[in-house]
């Protein structure tokens, strides 16, 4: 079964090598690449989980792996958070920093909106100093979904949301924008 690990070694490879380039459109053509196959192949892919996580996990740490290999900033996958277990959490000196959730999709609606927003705001009203991001590989919603979360951002210092397909910026830039901006860094370099 060595395939299996060869094709998430290759894919850990892709993203190490091209993340000061790869643009948010490309990230997420990756995942739907994948599906794509999958569904040739006559399978169902609803309740796929688990490779947008690990895209975006990969595609973080290696953008961030100068401050992880010195210690100054940890990422994890599903920590305890309060009450709640994120995708992906950054602490930095040893502070819950940033909450991500990763989504394959938002086209479910306003009701999924709204849970995700209030999970974000539970987690912000517990760590005052906390953001929180949502990635969504998909960018299936309406004006109207937009409008409301781009509401829920203006109010809400703490929260963002991110397409990533069809977003032709690179992931670089907008981790260093949404993700982890307090490194002296300038997005793009």
């Amino acid at each position: 079964m060595y395939f299996i690990e060869r094709f998430f070694e290759d894919l850990d490879v892709y993203l190490e090598q091209n993340i000061n380039t790869i643009s948010c459109d490309e990230l997420a053509n990756l995942y739907f690449r994948f599906i794509a196959k999958i569904e040739s192949y006559f399978a169902n892919t609803r309740d796929f989980t688990g490779l947008t996580e690990f895209i975006i996990f990969r595609a973080l740490h290696h953008l961030f792996s100068e401050e992880i290999n010195k210690g100054e900033l940890e990422l994890i996958a599903n920590a305890l958070v309060g009450k709640r277990q994120p995708d992906i959490v950054l602490r930095y000196n040893n502070e819950f920093y940033t909450v991500i959730s990763v989504k394959s999709n938002m086209d479910t609606g306003y009701s999924r909106i709204t849970k995700d927003f209030n999970k974000t705001q539970e987690l912000a009203e517990q760590y005052h100093n906390i953001k929180t991001l949502t990635i969504s590989f998909d960018n299936k919603v309406t004006t109207g979904q937009i409008k409301f979360m781009e509401t829920k951002r203006s109010e809400n210092p703490f929260y963002n949301f991110i397409f990533l397909r069809k977003n032709p910026m690179k992931f670089k830039d907008i981790a260093y924008t949404y993700v982890f901006n307090t490194l002296n860094k300038e997005a793009g370099t």
